[in-house]
């Protein structure tokens, strides 16, 4: 499902956010529509941007965490037009707040995402989506470390506990 682009705009984001915006569009078009062609795009644009190996990993990535967040959610995620050169420049609100969260992640900043991971999926946080989040962001580069003590990332998923 396509919506009118709100603010802010792509000029916000972070380099890692930039690059991973129209993979995330062609996946949240892909397992929202039969939109075929979406899938392999969203393939072909990550081996692009960040090689085979890589590219692969992360679109294959991308598409898992999508799908466990659509399955939670029970409802659509707005997103724009990946080959659109007019929505190349906004978000939807969906975007803003999925990149957003994989930011938080990215930073170790586990209430923040918490907080984004809730809103997203109507309160049911599930374990699914919460490891397949983090597997994703475990290959983004630009992690950031820890405000608090600039060690790595320790976020991880807790066994049974159906929950962040």
């Amino acid at each position: 499902m396509t919506q009118a682009m709100s603010e802010p705009m792509v000029e916000a984001l972070d380099p890692v956010e930039r690059r991973l915006l129209p993979v995330l569009r062609c996946f949240l078009s892909a397992l929202q529509a039969s939109a075929g062609r979406d899938w392999r795009q969203g393939y072909d644009l990550a081996a692009e941007v960040w090689g085979e190996g890589r590219g692969l990993a992360i679109a294959h990535r991308t598409q898992a965490f999508v799908g466990a967040l659509l399955q939670s959610r029970g409802r659509a995620l707005t997103h724009g037009d990946a080959f659109c050169s007019e929505a190349r420049e906004t978000l939807t609100t969906d975007e803003r707040m999925i990149l957003s969260l994989l930011a938080h992640i990215r930073a170790d900043e586990t209430r923040e995402a918490r907080h984004l991971l809730a809103l997203l999926t109507a309160g049911r946080i599930e374990g699914a989506v919460v490891h397949a989040a983090l597997s994703l962001c475990a290959l983004l580069e630009g992690r950031q470390t820890s405000s608090r003590n600039g060690a790595a990332v320790r976020l991880a998923v807790v066994p049974g506990s159906g929950a962040a």
